[in-house]
């Protein structure tokens, strides 16, 4: 019985692990940095005009498709953690990122 509990546990927590929300960059000149607190400290107007990001950060590409990387503990936060396709991880602003769109659903009827 405790196999059973213990396997159905483990299938629910993957399911959830799995889910994952995928962003949308904006527009261009949004700056993810590698953690929170240099995000936090970094003034808007401090991505440079030559396209260079600050110490830490990166410039994202406008459209860049992101994935919500869930951080248990942390609530509602300005800053949200996403993966990039590239597999790394970087912090970002909500402001700067909207829900993907996606190609919508196969079954939903589309106007002519």
């Amino acid at each position: 019985m405790l196999r059973i509990v213990t396997l159905i546990v483990g299938v629910v927590v993957l399911a959830v692990s799995a889910h994952a929300e995928v962003w949308m960059v904006k527009s261009s000149g949004v700056v993810g940095c590698r953690d929170r607190e240099t995000l936090a400290k970094l003034d808007p107007s401090q991505a440079s005009h030559d396209g260079a990001a600050p110490d830490g950060c990166v410039l994202l590409y406008p459209g860049e498709r992101l994935l919500d990387q869930p951080e248990v503990g942390v609530g509602f936060n300005e800053f949200i953690r996403v993966q990039r396709h590239d597999s790394s991880t970087v912090f970002v602003t909500r402001s700067a990122i909207v829900a993907d769109p996606g190609i919508g659903s196969a079954t939903d009827d589309r106007p002519e």
